[in-house]
């Protein structure tokens, strides 16, 4: 009777534990179907969405969080003038070591004469050029060490407090360039012995400033308000100064200095001129 008793037990047991896992099973499929269910509602109602709404959306979000959200910015504008002032200090090297190598020796032809005159201008004008790229990028890494207000993007950042220093990094590093490499062909095309050598390089310098400033151009055409179209960059920083002129008298001194260096350039060429047909 006992092992009946026992034998009866046990069976109830298994049964209800068979019962138990059988109901734990049943209601893990369920859920399983619901999330399938779910799921593939999802991907239909997704799939079924028109791509222009889509599209729509995303551009929707993109602006938003452009210009929604207040961060910020100062790390993001010290990289912009890092990829400015890393480069310019290998130019302004290279300026520095190349602005001598043709000395102007008197008696020479004027052809020769001219490209000697020309290359020095061009190359002291890229050391100079490179050099204020350096200092000014350190100066505005040094300021951007201080607090400032948050703001809605980076375009929005440079053009409150860095507008005149942005414009002239850009301007500065496009002109000293230019200036190197059309020094640099210019003196290829007069030092190499070959006549065919020497324009293939000539032409290939030419190519290569062709090409590098399609790619300004391009990066340009691409938006945002910090590419400023490279042949507005001179009369930009022409009104950025005189901006800051009115507030700061040091940089009234220092476009004036511009503007007689200038006047001076242009009234020396013919003078040039004359002295190299005697």
């Amino acid at each position: 009777l006992e092992r009946l008793k026992i034998a009866a037990y046990v069976s109830s047991f298994c049964h209800r534990t068979r019962e138990r896992h059988d109901a734990q099973r049943a209601r893990r499929m369920v859920t399983l179907r619901g999330c399938i269910i779910i799921c593939a509602l999802q991907r239909a109602s997704g799939f079924s969405q028109p791509a222009t709404m889509r599209t729509r959306s995303a551009a929707t979000s993109l602006r938003s969080g452009a210009t929604g959200e207040l961060k910020d910015y100062a790390g993001a504008a010290g990289g912009l003038f890092g990829t400015y002032r890393i480069p310019a200090s290998l130019f302004a090297g290279a300026s520095a070591g190349a602005a001598f190598a043709m000395p102007i020796v008197l008696g020479e032809a004027a052809t020769l004469g001219y490209v000697k005159r020309i290359y020095a201008a061009l190359m002291i004008s890229s050391l100079v050029c490179q050099l204020q790229v350096i200092v000014v990028s350190t100066v505005a890494l040094e300021r951007l060490s201080r607090a400032y207000d948050k703001e809605t993007s980076v375009e929005s950042f440079m053009r409150r407090y860095f507008d005149l220093e942005w414009i002239a990094v850009r301007l500065n590093f496009f002109v000293g360039v230019l200036s190197f490499v059309t020094a640099i062909g210019l003196r290829a095309w007069q030092t190499i012995a070959c006549p065919v050598v020497a324009k293939i390089t000539l032409y290939t310098v030419i190519s290569g400033s062709l090409t590098a400033l399609a790619f300004v151009r391009s990066n340009e055409d691409c938006g945002g308000d910090l590419n400023d179209a490279f042949f507005k960059l001179p009369y930009l920083y022409a009104r950025a100064m005189a901006k800051r002129a009115r507030q700061n008298s040091m940089f009234a001194v220092a476009g004036l200095s511009v503007a007689f260096t200038w006047g001076y350039l242009l009234w020396s060429v013919p003078h040039i001129v004359g002295y190299m047909s005697h």
